[in-house]
């Protein structure tokens, strides 16, 4: 990984997503760009007192080694959020995007998305966004796969997680169903999908290191409802999935597993851009 954008409001769920993002730049040597949206009437003085707070904030969160050793950089926009992120992240061309999560959705958030799942909906990057204390690891990783991006999301999750335990979740919905269920159609897809796992792991992990106890789980029922169940039986620490990048009345009537999962689930979540999934 090269570089890493996160973006701060200043507020807890922002101080958590910085910490993640000076923890993931120290392990994987990148650069880490931090950027605030601060309004258009912000002046000289307070933007230079906003800089200053997050130089100090960041210097905090890395703890030692010394911040000199984390390659850095703070810009301030006059955007409004979403623009700003998705502006900075065209320009930078970032590795990872890491976003706070802002607690409870709202209704307005369900209809038009909150800053989270637009940006995951738009960037051209993987969007990390946090949502519990940074100090915790990702020892548990929960993969949400189809066929057609099983090894981008695999390789994804082995990238950013020193992981103890991976769990693959690959459900089959309604539209497949043929009229007796899936018979064997389960069982080929397990059998494909322990293949795809093994192979990716192969290319992610050295011979002699040690690997996740991979758990492969195929289960028929509607994705959103598969994956819930699975998260409340595992109880991940991070859960990584892909998104469509649904827009507009599309969106509405086809609801996003991505955005279901960023609305609902309590975990950190790491969503595949669209050009991918």
């Amino acid at each position: 990984m090269r570089s890493i954008l996160v973006a701060t409001d200043l507020g807890k769920g922002a101080h958590n997503a910085l910490g993640r993002a000076c923890r993931i730049a120290h392990e994987t040597r990148a650069e880490l760009h931090i950027l605030h949206a601060t309004g258009a009437d912000t002046t000289f003085e307070n933007g230079s007192a906003i800089r200053r707070r997050l130089h100090d904030e960041a210097e905090t969160l890395i703890g030692t080694p010394p911040l000199v050793e984390l390659d850095l950089s703070i810009r301030l926009s006059q955007n409004e959020p979403v623009s700003a992120v998705l502006k900075e992240a065209a320009r930078l061309k970032p590795d990872l995007i890491i976003l706070g999560a802002h607690g409870e959705p709202r209704f307005r958030d369900v209809l038009f998305g909150t800053t989270a799942s637009r940006v995951s909906r738009e960037a051209g990057q993987p969007v990390l966004v946090v949502q519990n204390d940074y100090h915790s690891t990702y020892a548990r990783v929960m993969a949400a796969v189809e066929e057609r991006s099983a090894d981008e999301v695999l390789r994804l999750a082995c990238s950013i997680a020193s992981m103890q335990a991976l769990y693959v979740v690959h459900a089959y919905g309604s539209a497949t169903q043929s009229l007796f269920g899936y018979g064997d159609l389960l069982e080929d897809v397990r059998a494909d999908q322990a293949a795809k796992i093994e192979q990716v792991l192969a290319r992610m992990y050295a011979p002699e290191s040690k690997r996740p106890e991979v758990h492969n789980i195929v289960e028929e029922g509607e994705v959103i409802s598969v994956l819930m169940r699975e998260w409340d039986k595992t109880r991940p620490d991070l859960v990584v999935i892909g998104t469509h990048g649904r827009h507009g009345l599309a969106r509405l009537l086809h609801a996003s597993v991505a955005e279901g999962v960023l609305l609902g689930c309590p975990s950190d979540i790491l969503v595949m851009p669209p050009r991918a999934a």
